[in-house]
């Protein structure tokens, strides 16, 4: 225990353990919860050493920071969870409309696409809300947090592959689209006034474009899905207007690339919403020696 404690410490910046080392070490041997302290301690010490920060140690302060960090990793997850429950109601609301109108199969995979609207605008509230509770560097922690949970997804068998048919092209969209939008956000924090939010609306149409070009090269040959139609892969799996770009059938790529399209973009919405909220909130000062 006391050689994962000196490791835990090695965590912290120089300057923190010179000031809080022996603090933090004792804490840690008299802790009645030695396991869960130690944990604590080291997600503590990772956000100090990315932020740089050094304020006075506390454990409450390294729980917080171990929450915030859980709840990142689990946020595509719950955003997952919204989706489907946004396209599950579709279904009632189809067998109420065909009371007054026809409703055919295209009209059906557009209401089905029509329900990332309102996941989008759930996942910008959950997004500010998150950011104003504040996130050390909200604009490279989520998306490599989001990044990992949705690789998470991606890779539980079976199950994982409402994220994309092939679990290698959706690993390396994940990638790209977090490097990506990583970029964006950064972006949007040196921009001010009416630039801001149409540059970060077109960067991110660009990169989601890109994230799902990545994915189909990756998973499928030309032959399948014939290059020259790459600039319609994105707006084809969000609207479900498919004239046929992937295998010459109708709604192909939507059954080889599933929900990824729609959950990265409902995921960018969250993190932009992030950093632009944590970007207002003032940080608190450090307190002096």
């Amino acid at each position: 225990m006391r050689r994962l404690a000196t490791l835990a410490l090695a965590l912290y910046p120089r300057r923190i353990r010179d000031r809080y080392g022996d603090e933090i070490a004792g804490l840690l041997r008299d802790s009645p919860r030695p396991w869960r302290d130690l944990a604590d301690v080291a997600w503590c010490a990772l956000g100090d050493r990315i932020t740089h920060r050094a304020e006075t140690f506390t454990m409450a302060r390294a729980r917080t920071t171990a929450l915030r960090t859980a709840w990142l990793l689990a946020s595509p997850a719950a955003l997952t969870a919204v989706l489907a429950a946004f396209m599950a109601a579709a279904g009632p609301l189809l067998l109420l409309a065909e009371r007054f109108t026809r409703v055919d199969e295209h009209a059906a995979h557009t209401a089905y696409a029509v329900m990332v609207l309102p996941a989008a605008a759930l996942a910008a509230l959950l997004g500010a809300r998150t950011g104003r509770r504040g996130v050390a560097r909200p604009w490279l922690a989520v998306p490599a947090a989001m990044a990992v949970g949705l690789v998470a997804i991606a890779s539980v068998p079976d199950a994982g592959q409402i994220l994309g048919e092939h679990t290698g092209a959706s690993a390396a969209a994940i990638a790209l689209w977090a490097a990506g939008t990583a970029v964006l956000a950064r972006l949007g924090l040196a921009l001010r006034g009416r630039w801001r939010w149409p540059v970060q609306v077109l960067g991110a149409l660009a990169v989601l474009e890109l994230a799902t070009m990545a994915y189909v090269l990756i998973s499928l040959d030309a032959v399948r899905a014939p290059r020259q139609y790459a600039p319609l892969w994105y707006p084809t799996a969000m609207t479900a207007q498919d004239s046929g770009v992937v295998d010459g059938a109708y709604l192909q790529l939507a059954d080889v690339i599933k929900i990824l399209p729609a959950m990265l973009t409902v995921c960018t919405v969250f993190v932009l919403a992030v950093s632009a909220a944590a970007a207002k909130t003032p940080r608190t000062a450090p307190q002096p020696a």
